[in-house]
């Protein structure tokens, strides 16, 4: 497997004896990119996200934003009253704060 250009490995990859990782891969023909039939969903970054937070901290988070690639313009933000986040969306600050951090990468605007 190889990452495309700009793409870097997870930390926990990189060393020996590193933490147990789970990795989504889709199957053949079941890989697409997002497009506005299909978007990339906030609720699907922000458990992802939130997984992230509870083990590795703002510094997981940071890296698994960076390290993941193919960001879409066909971004749907599906949260339950996504103007309120705090009502809907657990740890939504931290969440928004590293996908804003890495924005040229994440597109956040484009959400």
């Amino acid at each position: 497997f190889e990452l495309p250009d700009g793409a870097k490995l997870p930390t926990a990859l990189a060393s020996p004896g590193g933490a147990r990782l789970w990795v989504y891969v889709p199957l053949g023909d079941s890989r697409r990119a997002a497009s506005a039939d299909f978007p990339l969903c906030q609720t699907y970054v922000d458990t992802v996200l939130q997984g992230c937070l509870a083990w590795g901290g703002p510094e997981l988070a940071q890296e698994w934003v960076v390290t993941t690639f193919d960001w879409s313009t066909f971004y749907l933000n599906d949260a339950p009253l996504s103007r309120r986040p705090w009502l809907h969306r657990e740890r939504y600050s931290e969440i928004d704060e590293a996908l804003v951090q890495n924005a040229e990468w994440t597109r956040f605007a484009d959400r």
